[in-house]
């Protein structure tokens, strides 16, 4: 019984050790503009788990200010909106990218230049945080 028991916890151990987890990647920080104190974050964050994620908020390394937005055009008027949180279904891929969703970084602790790297933390409603290094950088990565 003990050893069918030690199987049954070593399978568990197992399973949990590869259950796929939530990924940031190709993570970019868009080249400040010359005296401007404000820039934005891009990245797709993938989630491969079998339930929803949710995104609640953002930091840096770089920035003391980091917020989730969206820019939309509303009756031919561009606008952004900041948003509380993001939801990502499972199985689902989301981008945030210039023209939509971003993270906003204002209020810099440094400045950044192009080919420099910053440090970038979402954060999840169930209190895990991930960690990218993002390229500061005038365009997407290729």
């Amino acid at each position: 019984m003990k050893k069918i028991l030690l199987v049954a916890v070593g399978i568990a151990l197992l399973n949990a050790c590869t259950r796929p987890a939530v990924l940031i990647e190709d993570a970019w920080i868009r080249t400040p503009l010359p005296g401007m104190n404000m820039t934005a974050a891009y990245f797709v964050i993938r989630n491969p788990t079998d339930s929803t994620v949710t995104v609640v908020g953002a930091s840096s390394d770089a920035y003391d200010d980091v917020t989730i937005h969206e820019s939309r055009v509303v009756n031919g008027v561009s606008e952004m909106i900041r948003m509380r949180s993001l939801s990502v279904a499972a199985g689902d891929t989301v981008r945030f990218k210039p023209g939509g969703l971003h993270i906003m970084m204002s209020e810099p602790v440094r400045q950044l230049a192009a080919g420099e790297q910053a440090r970038l933390m979402i954060e999840l409603s169930d209190g895990n945080k991930l960690s990218t290094t993002a390229m500061v950088s005038d365009q997407a990565p290729q």
